[in-house]
């Protein structure tokens, strides 16, 4: 189809990576596949924390998330 992105796959790395930052910040690594969903979403409405105390709470994700995309070089894409 004309114009449909398809997302781009973490790499085993990246989920192996993944998976010890989770670990590191007492997070479950089974959450490697929610990291790996989020490495190139870019929007923000992922991110909103409810105050309920959730274990985890999708802040200690999102920091998982930005540092493996720090460490990776993924960056937004240019406007």
């Amino acid at each position: 189809m004309w114009g449909a992105t398809r997302p781009m796959e973490p790499t085993p790395l990246q989920l192996e990576r993944a998976c010890a930052l989770l670990v590191e910040r007492g997070i479950d690594r089974s959450y490697a596949a929610f990291v790996a969903q989020h490495l190139r979403d870019f929007t923000d409405g992922w991110r909103w924390c409810c105050s309920s105390n959730c274990d985890p709470c999708v802040q200690g994700l999102a920091a998982v998330v930005d540092q493996l995309r720090a460490e990776s070089g993924i960056a937004p894409p240019a406007d």
